[in-house]
C-alpha cells in the first residue's frame, strides 16, 4: 500500500469517527499526534512534485513554461505556512470533541486565510442598499436569460459588450469588484441565517469562513491584472496565439508579485468611480424594466388578438 492510499484510508477513518462518535478513538489520536510538520512537508512536496511533473507535459511554449515556473515559485512561498496549518488542524481533531471540532476547524481556516488578505475598506452596505442591489441583480439576470431564450445575443450586442469592457479603467474594475464583494458579504450575513441545513451552532464560524473566502477571491481578482488581460484579449490587432502568450506572461508576472508580497491586497474604491459605476447599474436595470414592459405589451396584444379571433368565429 503506497503513501497516497494510506492517507486516503486515514482521512476516511478520521472522518467516520468524528461523524459517528463526535471524537477520535485513542488509536487515531495517537496516529495524528505522531505526525510531525516535517512529515507533512515531505508528503506535500511529493504531491506537488507529481502535479508539476504532469503540468510540464502541458507547458509546450516559453509562455506556458514561464507561467508554470511562476506557479511553482508562488506555491513554495506559501507552502511552509500551509504545513503548520495542517498540523494545527490535526491538533484540533485530537484535542476537541463534538461541535467544538467543527467550529475550531472553521475558525482556524478563516484565520489562516485572513493572514494573507489585506482589505482596505471594511465598511458594510446597509439593509436598504442590499435589498435594492438584490432586486437590480435579479432583474438583470432575468433580462439576460430572456435575451438568450428569445433571440440570443447578436453581433451588435457582442461588439457593444466588447466596447464597454475596453473602456473600463483600472479604477472602474476595482469599483465593480468592491460592489460585488460587499454585496456577497451582505448576502452571506443575510442568507446564511435562513439556511437551515447549517446547524445554528456552526453558523457564526461558517459565515466568517465564507467571508474570508470572498475577500481572498477579491484579492486574487486584482484590478490591474483584469484590466491588462482585457486589453490584451480584446485587441483586434493581435492574433489569438499572441494574445494567449501575452496573457500567460501577465499571469506569471502576477504570481511572482504575490510571491514577493506574500499578501493579497483588496484596495478601496474611490468615491468618484462609485458615482460613475452606480448609474451604469441603474441603466442596466432600466433596460431590464423596459424589456419587461415590452414583453408585457406584446403579451397583451397577443391576448387581444385571440379575443378578437374568438369574437369573429362566433359572429
Amino acid at each position: 500500500m503506497n503513501i497516497d492510499e494510506q492517507m486516503i484510508m486515514l482521512v476516511q477513518k478520521v472522518g467516520r469517527e468524528v461523524w459517528e462518535n463526535g471524537e477520535l478513538s485513542p488509536g487515531s489520536r495517537a496516529i495524528l499526534r505522531s505526525i510531525s510538520v516535517s512529515q507533512i512537508r515531505q508528503y506535500r512536496e511529493q504531491f506537488q512534485q507529481k502535479v508539476f511533473q504532469q503540468l510540464r507535459y502541458w507547458a509546450n511554449t516559453p509562455a506556458q513554461q514561464e507561467l508554470l515556473d511562476a506557479a511553482i515559485n508562488c506555491g513554495q512561498v506559501f507552502a511552509n505556512d500551509f504545513d503548520y496549518y495542517c498540523k494545527d488542524c490535526l491538533d484540533i481533531l485530537c484535542d476537541n470533541k463534538g461541535s467544538a471540532i467543527i467550529n475550531k476547524l472553521l475558525s482556524h481556516t478563516s484565520q489562516y486565510i485572513n493572514n494573507y488578505v489585506v482589505v482596505e475598506d471594511t465598511s458594510e452596505i446597509d439593509d436598504a442598499t442590499y435589498q435594492q442591489m438584490r432586486s437590480q441583480f435579479k432583474q438583470i439576470i432575468y433580462y439576460v436569460q430572456e435575451q438568450i431564450r428569445s433571440r440570443g445575443f447578436t453581433k451588435v450586442d457582442e461588439e457593444r459588450g466588447k466596447e464597454i469592457l475596453r473602456n473600463l479603467s483600472v479604477e472602474d474594475i476595482r469599483t465593480i469588484r468592491e460592489i460585488l464583494r460587499k454585496f456577497a458579504l451582505k448576502t452571506i450575513d443575510t442568507e446564511t441565517e435562513l439556511y437551515s441545513q447549517i446547524p445554528a451552532i456552526w453558523r457564526t464560524e461558517t459565515k466568517n469562513l465564507f467571508k474570508s473566502i470572498v475577500n481572498l477571491c477579491a484579492g486574487i481578482l486584482d484590478e490591474n491584472l483584469i484590466h491588462d488581460c482585457l486589453q490584451i484579449g480584446l485587441d483586434n490587432n493581435v492574433s489569438h496565439e499572441e494574445a494567449q502568450n501575452r496573457i500567460l506572461k501577465r499571469l506569471a508576472q502576477q504570481l511572482n508579485t504575490w510571491a514577493a508580497q506574500r499578501k493579497f491586497y483588496v484596495k478601496k474604491a474611490s468615491p468618484t468611480s462609485m458615482t460613475k459605476i452606480l448609474p451604469l447599474t441603474q441603466q442596466l436595470t432600466n433596460e431590464t424594466n423596459n424589456y419587461q414592459v415590452q414583453q408585457l405589451q406584446e403579451e397583451i396584444k397577443r391576448l387581444q388578438k385571440q379575443i378578437q379571433d374568438l369574437k369573429a368565429e362566433r359572429e
